[in-house]
């Protein structure tokens, strides 16, 4: 499998659409992407952000985002809805958070590390868990198109892979940004994840990637944080202090992104993403799991991206990761595999073979469901499941992003997702492709 991983877009940071100096390291990135995956001969599966999508939380910088990264996605020779991020400080909007916000932020900050859960369970786990996410609302917008909502109480989303038939890539993302109002620090002294989190559920047949924003040292919990996500991940993605860093010890790969969008002025201005590529070491698990970083960055005399010795080379550092004392399968000791489908299992792919879905690919008619359906106006989404009769009464009182999840859902249950797949296609004269559901009983 290869993914490209990207962090710290900082959509809008240099001003409006037209006159954007990003816009251009941004295509850039587009085109460097089509020579690193020739040169390699690889199919990309998926696209990993690791925060700060937009610069202010502004609805029309994740709209940017979104038409860049389908252009990003075509390029790749993947479906949009192949991309998975998670919240940044950035994509945190101050102007929507209130007097209980401040209130529930205070608690959190003000308590033991030790009570930490107990605060979160009793925000999360409410009614009023809106209040705690208030800030996220426009965020959750743009990331409920790809499924990188979190469902529950816990903050956290994960999506499966088949590495192999009898082997799994896992990938876990956190959310560290819930009180990033600008008070935290890299002292640890403002953000937190809660042990609820970082539990990530494994087996004897599971590799876990997990993917955050901030350097775990910014967080209050970042002992507990780090007990569960060294023991557990493999691969630790993360961004947020723009700084560049690989590194693996005890079969654990490290990768501090740098940024897509630096500030310019602050430093020596050097965009950057990566390239990541996985395979299994051997038969199984214990063998451990091959892991190759590309890195990427950009080169201000010849104004594209480079490898970092400056030349058009395409390099890859390679890793052997899994195979730490506390990382390597143990049979069933973690439980057995709970039997849900991978993201690109076979019953909910477009494709009737798996030799349809090579390098890994995921197509996920779900998923492009989800994609097509969330990103359509407010008003449209109304209409469509209004005349479909998949909207309830209660649906009034919430945010948009949650009341797509759940007219998908009644879809699902009553049978009816291809025509929601219809009238979704009809809105954006999308009627040429095939409805996947037009000949796939579920």
């Amino acid at each position: 499998m290869t993914f490209v991983h990207l962090s710290d877009l900082h959509i809008g940071q240099d001003g409006a659409e037209e006159v954007d100096r990003d816009e251009d390291p941004r295509n850039e990135l587009i085109e460097d992407c089509r020579r690193v995956i020739a040169d390699l001969q690889v199919d990309v599966t998926g696209v990993l952000i690791s925060g700060d999508i937009a610069n202010t939380g502004d609805p029309d910088e994740y709209q940017r985002a979104r038409i860049w990264l389908a252009s990003l996605c075509q390029a790749l020779g993947i479906p949009e809805e192949n991309v998975w991020t998670v919240p940044g400080n950035h994509d945190f909007t101050r102007g929507n958070r209130t007097a209980l916000w401040h209130n529930a932020c205070d608690g959190l900050r003000q308590c033991e590390e030790g009570e930490i859960d107990a605060h979160l369970r009793s925000h999360l786990n409410s009614d009023d868990r809106h209040v705690l996410l208030s800030p996220f609302r426009d965020y959750h917008e743009f990331a409920d198109g790809f499924g990188c909502v979190p469902e529950g109480p816990v903050q956290v989303w994960d999506e499966k892979f088949e590495l192999s038939e009898d082997m799994q890539l896992r990938v876990f993302g956190l959310n560290t940004a819930t009180l990033a109002d600008g008070e935290e620090t890299d002292e640890g002294d403002g953000l937190v994840l809660g042990e609820n989190a970082v539990q990530l559920r494994r087996n004897g047949e599971t590799f876990i990637l997990a993917m955050w924003h901030h350097p775990l040292g910014w967080l209050r919990d970042e002992s507990t944080a780090r007990r569960y996500l060294n023991s557990r991940a493999c691969i630790h993605l993360f961004g947020h202090e723009h700084d560049h860093c690989l590194s693996c010890e005890g079969g654990r790969l490290v990768v501090s992104a740098g940024a897509l969008h630096p500030r310019r002025g602050d430093r020596p201005w050097e965009p950057r993403y990566n390239l990541i590529q996985l395979s299994p070491a051997g038969p199984t698990v214990a063998d451990g799991l091959n892991a190759t970083v590309v890195p990427r960055i950009w080169d201000e005399g010849q104004t594209t991206f480079t490898g970092e010795d400056g030349t058009p080379t395409v390099r890859g550092r390679d890793f052997l990761v899994g195979t730490g004392p506390t990382l390597k399968a143990e049979g069933a000791s973690e439980g057995v595999h709970d039997g849900t489908p991978a993201v690109n299992a076979m019953s909910e792919s477009y494709k009737e073979t798996a030799d349809d879905q090579a390098g890994g690919k995921v197509a996920n008619r779900r998923r492009r469901l989800w994609l097509k359906y969330a990103t359509l106006p407010f008003v449209r989404r109304i209409v469509i499941a209004g005349e479909l009769g998949l909207l309830d009464e209660s649906d009034r009182d919430v945010a948009g992003f949650e009341q797509t999840r759940l007219v998908l859902d009644r879809a699902a249950r009553e049978d009816r997702l291809r025509e929601l797949w219809d009238a979704v296609a009809a809105e954006l004269g999308d009627e040429e492709i095939e409805n996947p559901y037009a000949s796939v009983t579920i």
